[in-house]
C-alpha cells in the first residue's frame, strides 16, 4: 500500500524491540502515526513483554493500550499475562498453556481478573487434540462452573473437528 509506513527497529541480537506504523493523511499531506509496538526479550531471546500504544492526536502523545508478559518452560510459553491501561497497567487476562510430548499445545486455560479477590480465576478452557502426524483433530471450549468447581460445556462454547485425506 502506498499509504501505510512501516518503521522496524531491531537489538544486537536482531530482535525486533520498536515497530511503528504510520499512514499518510492527504488533508495535512503527511505522515502520522496510528500505532507502536514494544518488545523486550528474555536472556534466551524470549518475547518477555509487549506493549501496544496508539498515537492520540489530541495530546500529541503515544497512549498505552495493551501489554502482555509472557513466561516460559524450555522453549514454550507457559503463560501470557495481558493489561490494559487505566492510570497505570491493569490485570486483565491470563493464559496458562500445558503441551504434549511432541511439543504441541495441549490445554489453554483462560483466567480472568476479579478485582475483588484481586487473583485470576477460571474462565475458559480448550482441548487439543491431534493425530499420530501432529495434526489437529479437534479444538473443543468449555466454561468454568465456579459451583461445581468443572469444566462444563455450555451453550457458546464450540468445538472444531478436522478431517483428513490423502489425495494424490
Amino acid at each position: 500500500a502506498t499509504n501505510y509506513k512501516m518503521k522496524f527497529e531491531y537489538d544486537g541480537t536482531d530482535n525486533l524491540v520498536l515497530f511503528t506504523d504510520t499512514q499518510w493523511d492527504q488533508a495535512a499531506s503527511a505522515w502520522v502515526n496510528k500505532e507502536r509496538s514494544r518488545y523486550t526479550y528474555t536472556a534466551n531471546n524470549e518475547v518477555a513483554s509487549h506493549e501496544k500504544e496508539m498515537w492520540d492526536a489530541a495530546s500529541g502523545r503515544w497512549k498505552y493500550v495493551r501489554r502482555t508478559e509472557y513466561t516460559y518452560t524450555g522453549s514454550e510459553v507457559a503463560t501470557s499475562t495481558e493489561y490494559y491501561y487505566s492510570q497505570g497497567w491493569q490485570p486483565d487476562v491470563k493464559h496458562l498453556f500445558a503441551y504434549n510430548n511432541n511439543l504441541n499445545k495441549d490445554i489453554e486455560t483462560i483466567q480472568a481478573w476479579n478485582p475483588t479477590t484481586q487473583t485470576f480465576i477460571n474462565s475458559k478452557q480448550i482441548l487439543y487434540g491431534y493425530n499420530h502426524l501432529a495434526m489437529p483433530l479437534s479444538i473443543t471450549g468449555y466454561t468454568w462452573d465456579g459451583g461445581t468447581a468443572t469444566w462444563v460445556h455450555t451453550n457458546g462454547d464450540e468445538q472444531y473437528r478436522y478431517y483428513y485425506e490423502a489425495v494424490f
